[in-house]
């Protein structure tokens, strides 16, 4: 057998539809395929175990899963929120035992350098998935050497001055699920949506407020706009020639522009209207055919009065 390919690993995601799955690398023996499933949500790892949660056919080079109510399987298939993993894993040794003067058996050899071969690619493949300097950085032990487990335990990875790893004490507490779908959000505009937070375009700005009694009013259909507090006593007017519709002003009294004289009264007909004051002596009296009710006038008790004075005085 020969090892034409260098792929040493295959990843599925479940489809709640499939329990059979292919591999395409090359292997010598049925325990040499390894398989990983991962819940999506949490990225917990399960290594399965071959006859008890998988078999592995080595003619049609597949395996399938062994439904025994394991949490990854829904009647027997894979799960949508798992991933998989087959993987060739060989034992890191050489059991290949070649003797001077001994027979020659050009399988065993070749299986020996196809094991070599599968190991180097094993190895690999977990290099693929480590972390690494630059190609172009030179390695050093100060660089790629942690703090001791008792020095790092509890704290953060850091980096000093030099780029040389050391255990940091940091601050802060780890994120909550929900502060998590923040920090992966690519810009501020997706945050804001995350955070359900209007932009500076859309929120109403304290830079809008100047002074005490500040109100902001709209001045346009989703446009807000500062109005100057007034001055005391006045009073907030609808005023439709202003920007804002509104404005400071005394507070008006309808009609009152109407009065002209000292002793005038404000009355009513069909709308406020000026009552002339009367001439002195006179009384302000009901009268329903006047247009305000009213009219200033002698009243009668006070006439009849005086017409009896001016008689008894004649008599006399």
């Amino acid at each position: 057998m020969t090892v034409s390919s260098a792929a040493s690993r295959n990843d599925y995601l479940g489809s709640d539809s499939l329990s059979v799955y292919s591999y395409t690398f090359s292997i010598l023996q049925a325990t040499d395929v390894k398989v990983t499933v991962r819940l999506i949500s949490t990225g917990v790892e399960t290594t399965l175990v071959k006859d008890t949660d998988y078999s592995v056919d080595t003619v049609q080079a597949e395996i399938t899963l062994i439904d025994a109510g394991q949490a990854w399987l829904i009647t027997g298939f894979l799960r949508s929120t798992y991933a998989m993993t087959l993987r060739r894993v060989r034992d890191v040794t050489q059991e290949t035992d070649v003797r001077n003067q001994g027979d020659f058996f050009p399988e065993a050899h070749e299986n020996a350098f196809d094991h070599e071969i599968m190991v180097a690619q094993q190895l690999t493949d977990e290099l693929a998935r480590s972390i690494h300097l630059p190609v172009t950085e030179a390695g050093s032990e100060a660089l790629t050497t942690l703090p001791a487990a008792d020095q790092r335990a509890s704290k953060f990875l850091a980096f000093d001055a030099s780029g040389n790893p050391l255990a940091s004490e940091g601050s802060g507490t780890p994120a909550t699920a929900f502060m998590a779908t923040v920090l992966d959000d690519p810009d501020a505009a997706t945050a804001r949506a995350t955070l359900d937070v209007p932009s500076n375009a859309e929120a109403i700005l304290d830079a809008l407020i100047d002074a005490k009694g500040d109100l902001i009013v709209g001045s346009a259909a989703d446009t807000p706009a500062r109005l100057a507090v007034g001055t005391n006593d006045q009073a907030l007017l609808a005023a439709s020639g202003e920007a804002t519709g509104a404005k400071w002003g005394p507070i008006p009294l309808a009609g009152l522009g109407a009065l002209t004289t000292k002793g005038d009264l404000l009355a009513f007909t069909t709308a406020h209207a000026r009552l002339a004051v009367g001439t002195d002596g006179q009384g302000l009296i009901a009268d329903s055919t006047q247009a305000s009710g009213l009219k200033w006038a002698v009243p009668e008790a006070i006439d009849t009065t005086a017409r009896l004075m001016a008689m008894a005085a004649m008599e006399d």
